[in-house]
């Protein structure tokens, strides 16, 4: 095989031409995905930026001053759109388990405990499947539990050695090349149990270690030392590509099922500022001081209580106003943007203070088929990558391959976009929170099968949540409701 990576000491990792690209854009998909407090970015000099790696999240006007826009940025937020719906996605697809032949030997070790750390197998498809949904791609790796090179395999089973799976994170492959979907060739960026970083590539027939250094000051990794390849007996690349197709094939990593709904929630926050920002600049009421000079009114102060005497005959005072179409313009536009969010999910959007509309059996199909391309989408991805990994596993160990894992191709519970809409609806609805509470309890239990230590975890976090809003109310008199 002609190799397409080639390593000189002294000399930088060889990265593929579309690795810094798409590092960008998965720091952003992520960053939309987690919705976290510092979205836009952790303080007024530290900005956040989009996909492009070009434009922030939050734009500064070319007119706003600093304070605005460090005040505007600071109570900007993303709402958990992307979490929720692939969350939604994620679980669907594993409702109804994999039908995974008879587990035996080797392989019942594998679906047991697939990584060495007691995570069966079921579970590790099912994070790097939610993974592969934000980043666009998610590797498993077929390797083992030790790193001490054996002569014979009844060495390797008196030590304990056994093959294991590793998810790898689509950041820390910077170099790759596929044919036909599969990994022939890669360059990952690994971690030994010494905490020593270095770059393991892996072929189809060979791997091999190469030491690294990176310069103090740059993002520039340097070949330090190369170490021999070795031949492995896993029948083909180890490393295995998940990468969910929602249309034509395209390089991993290119895109993802959040890309979308990342540029909608960063479209929602920019909205939502400029909404903020103009209910905040009408919240007080501006006086103007007409037919007088300036001279009159310098030192005069305006306030609940105060009188106000001007000696000129012609003066008089008069308030400043919003227009208040500008306020519903921008509402309007929130509303579409979050309808063309969901729209892009898949997922017929509603509006919480409205009825929804009634949808005719037919619209109701075309929601539903594309809400199951999706899901087949999902799950074929991750069957392909797990039956690929267990035949690289099965002969890198010499054990028998068992069978190919069957997911699920059909999925008739059309109720997907309902239990999302249910959820919304409850969170935002104006309901006591002991109906909140017993509904979310019971939803939770049913759509995410939570255990019993799960269940008091969640009965935890809702009294920890009320008791919350009880000492908001308790030192802001604005949230309290009236008569209370």
């Amino acid at each position: 095989m002609v190799r397409v990576v080639q390593f000189t000491i002294g000399k930088p990792l060889p990265k593929h031409d579309a690795f810094q690209r798409q590092l960008t854009a998965r720091a952003f998909w992520r960053r939309s995905d987690k919705a976290a407090w510092d979205y836009c970015g952790a303080s007024t000099t530290a900005s956040a930026f989009d996909a492009s790696g070009i434009w922030y999240i939050l734009p500064r006007h070319e007119r706003e001053t600093d304070l605005r826009y460090a005040r505007r940025k600071s109570q900007a937020i993303a709402r958990s759109y992307q979490r929720q719906i692939l969350d939604r996605y994620n679980d669907h697809v594993f409702r109804v388990p994999a039908n995974r032949p008879e587990a035996v030997g080797e392989y019942k070790d594998l679906t047991d405990d697939a990584d060495g750390a007691g995570t069966p197998l079921s579970t590790l498809i099912k994070r790097a499947l939610r993974r592969s949904q934000t980043e666009g791609v998610c590797y498993l790796l077929a390797d083992s539990n030790q790193t001490e090179v054996y002569t014979t395999r009844a060495e390797e089973i008196a030590s304990g050695k056994r093959g294991i799976i590793a998810i790898v994170g689509a950041d820390q492959v910077i170099n790759w090349r596929m044919w036909r979907g599969v990994v022939i060739e890669a360059l990952i960026l690994m971690c030994d149990r010494d905490g020593n970083d270095y770059a393991y590539y892996v072929t189809e027939t060979t791997s091999q270690r190469i030491d690294i250094e990176t310069k103090l000051g740059t993002n520039q990794i340097t070949i330090s030392a190369i170490h021999p390849a070795i031949e492995h007996s896993y029948g083909g690349c180890p490393l295995v590509a998940m990468i969910p197709q929602f249309g034509d094939d395209e390089s991993p990593g290119d895109t993802s099922q959040g890309a979308p709904l990342a540029e909608s929630i960063k479209r929602i926050c920019n909205v939502e500022s400029w909404l903020l920002e103009e209910t905040q600049g009408v919240t007080f009421t501006t006086q103007v001081f007409i037919g007088v000079i300036a001279d009159q009114v310098k030192s005069i102060e305006t306030g609940p209580g105060m009188a106000v005497c001007l000696e000129s005959p012609g003066a008089s005072i008069d308030k400043l106003t919003s227009d208040p179409a500008q306020a519903e313009s921008l509402r309007s536009t929130l509303e579409r943007e979050t309808t063309e969010l969901y729209r892009a999910a898949g997922i017929t959007a509603f509006s919480p203070t409205q009825a929804p509309q009634p949808e005719s059996g037919v619209a109701k199909a075309f929601a539903f088929n594309e809400i199951e391309a999706k899901l087949s989408a999902l799950a074929q991805s991750a069957e392909r990558a797990e039956n690929l990994t267990i035949q690289r596993l099965s002969e890198g160990n010499g054990w028998a391959y068992p069978g190919a894992a069957q997911y699920p191709s059909s999925f008739a519970l059309p109720d997907l976009a309902d239990e999302l809409d249910y959820v919304i609806r409850l969170t935002t609805a104006d309901l006591p929170p002991v109906l909140k509470d017993k509904s979310i309890r019971e939803f939770s239990q049913v759509s995410f099968r939570l255990t019993k230590e799960e269940q008091v975890e969640l009965d935890a976090q809702l009294v920890e949540r009320e008791q919350q809003k009880l000492d908001d109310q308790m030192t802001n008199p604005a949230l309290r409701k009236p008569g209370t």
